[in-house]
């Protein structure tokens, strides 16, 4: 990709955009994405989508601030981990100081190349970024890659289910930003073609929560 960073990923290393994401996108603009759909909602939805074990070695790629890594905290018992991952410093500094919980931990990394060997983890979550990543199949590569035998993704991004033609002209308007707009289909096809199984799905407003299982 040429011309440098776009606008979002040169909003992630912002300073200002944690407090941003918690007092506002999280509780205010997911909300309206995802028609009327409450954060909280969508946690019980994400947790049944992954079926956690308690003892689960969790990773949360493009944690953000953490409130999805600690959120997700609940659902472990005490031997289960959870790791979160980031691009930004800003981000994850926000994430350490608010987790406590030394259950968890943050390292900072690339999505499309994850720093860890494969099948390391049982369950793996990508929650509200990838539609945000410059190459996005990269990143479904590496979650595909990360996860046991047996182990969830699970991805919460966008989609359109309009027309084809509307969705290229919202994709279009989009790219400029760093924002991309999923086809009805793009998702579950590209995790299915690398090998996943299970994938289920449930679309809210313009956002799709997906889930799949590697086999064993």
């Amino acid at each position: 990709m040429t011309g440098g960073p776009s606008l979002a990923q040169r909003a992630m290393h912002n300073p200002l955009l944690p407090f941003i994401y918690e007092r506002l996108w999280r509780p205010v603009g997911f909300t309206l994405a995802a028609a009327g759909r409450t954060t909280a909602a969508e946690q019980q939805r994400i947790e049944a989508f992954l079926q956690l074990a308690p003892d689960a070695q969790v990773l949360d790629v493009a944690c953000g601030p953490g409130n999805t890594t600690r959120r997700l905290l609940a659902a472990l018992g005490p031997e289960g981990r959870i790791t979160g991952l980031d691009a930004a410093r800003g981000m994850l500094e926000r994430a350490r100081a608010d987790t406590s919980d030394p259950r968890a931990d943050y390292v900072l990394g690339d999505a499309a190349a994850l720093p860890f060997d494969d099948a390391t983890f049982d369950a793996v979550t990508c929650l509200g970024a990838l539609y945000l990543v410059e190459d996005a199949e990269a990143v479904l590569d590496e979650l595909a890659r990360v996860v046991r035998p047996g182990g969830r993704v699970v991805v919460l991004t966008s989609v359109h289910r309009g027309p084809e033609r509307v969705r290229r002209i919202a994709d279009a308007l989009m790219r400029p930003a760093g924002m991309r707009v999923f086809g009805a289909d793009e998702v579950t096809a590209a995790l299915a073609a690398r090998g996943l199984i299970d994938v289920r799905r449930e679309i809210s407003g313009v956002l799709q929560l997906v889930g799949a299982t590697r086999p064993r």
